[in-house]
C-alpha cells in the first residue's frame, strides 16, 4: 500500500504543478493573438477536463487494491504523460 500511497502523493503533486502552469499560461495568453487565444481556451479546457479524470481516477485508485490497481496506474501514466504534453504545447505556443 506504501508503493500505491507514495505514487497518489506524487500525482497530487503533479496536479497542483499543472494547476500552476496552466495559470501561468492563462496569463501569456491573454496577451497573445485572438486566434492563440481562442485555441488556448480550447485546449485549457481539455486539459481542465483531463485533469478532472486524473482526480477521478485517482479516487478510484485509493479504493482498489491488486491488479485493478495497477491497472489504474498505468491509466494514469497514460494521462500524466497526455496532459504533460498538452502543456508543453501550449507553453510552446504561446512563447511564438
Amino acid at each position: 500500500m506504501a508503493n500505491t500511497d507514495e505514487y497518489i502523493e506524487k500525482l497530487k503533486q503533479k496536479l497542483g504543478e499543472w494547476e500552476e502552469e496552466l495559470g501561468n499560461l492563462e496569463e501569456k495568453a491573454r496577451g497573445a493573438r485572438e486566434d492563440l487565444r481562442r485555441e488556448w481556451e480550447q485546449r485549457r479546457d481539455d486539459l481542465r477536463a483531463r485533469r478532472d479524470e486524473v482526480r477521478n481516477k485517482l479516487e478510484e485508485l485509493r479504493s482498489s487494491a491488486g491488479s485493478t490497481g495497477e491497472e489504474l496506474k498505468r491509466d494514469l501514466d497514460r494521462m500524466r504523460e497526455t496532459i504533460s504534453r498538452g502543456i508543453r504545447d501550449l507553453r510552446d505556443q504561446l512563447r511564438r
